[in-house]
């Protein structure tokens, strides 16, 4: 019990010397959603001048070579549009949110003037607005979830330690929403909204 106590003292030492000794870059973000939303038997096209994500974002870096932590409060608009199959008619989801991804994040160096890097890690999202869209009047509805979780990986280049360039997906763990029926059809379908998101910030 006595080793037992004496690494975990030792691992929270270094864990504390570590993060001491972290560099923290303070910044603003934005980029594009690219979003396609996946319902049973509802088809959904994505176009690039839809959906965004602006907010100020967070860099930790690790004396850990490479290794590195980065976070940010994002306001997040994702649209698409979504057509009932064998309809004609088609509607516009629109989702906006309030987004705290969490990455975990590795660089490596090439010379002074830039670096490449990957990233992952999980995104937590509280819904805005409206939660409910119309999709055929008195028949169906879609729902928006209040909160969502999702994962992002991705990579990106840093150039001047500055600027940074970046290209991830955001892919849903859970579901986004739901299509409800009327009370005489008493059916629901799940589902998801996945993004492939481009982005730049600048650190400060």
């Amino acid at each position: 019990m006595n080793r037992i106590k004496t690494l975990v003292a030792m691992l929270l030492c270094f864990c504390s010397l570590q993060i001491a000794q972290a560099q923290v870059k303070f910044g603003v973000k934005g980029g594009l959603n690219i979003t396609t939303y996946h319902l049973d038997n509802i088809h959904s096209k994505a176009y690039l001048y839809r959906g965004f994500y602006v907010g100020p974002s967070v860099k930790l870096s690790l004396p850990i070579t490479g290794l590195g932590v980065e976070s940010a409060l994002l306001y997040e608009q994702k649209e698409s549009d979504v057509k009932a199959q064998n309809s004609s008619n088609t509607h516009i989801l629109r989702q906006k949110q309030v987004s705290l991804p969490l990455h975990a994040r590795y660089s490596v160096g090439l010379g002074s003037v830039a670096n490449v890097f990957i990233y992952a890690g999980p995104q937590f999202s509280y819904n805005l607005g409206n939660s409910y869209k119309t999709l055929k009047e008195d028949v169906t509805t879609w729902n928006f979830s209040k909160t969502n979780l999702s994962v992002n990986a991705g990579l990106g280049v840093t150039m001047l330690k500055s600027f940074q360039l970046s290209v991830g997906y955001n892919k849903a763990i859970g579901k986004t929403g739901e299509v409800s029926f009327n009370d005489a059809i008493k059916k629901s379908i799940e589902g998801k909204a996945d993004s492939w998101q481009v982005g730049m910030a600048v650190w400060f």
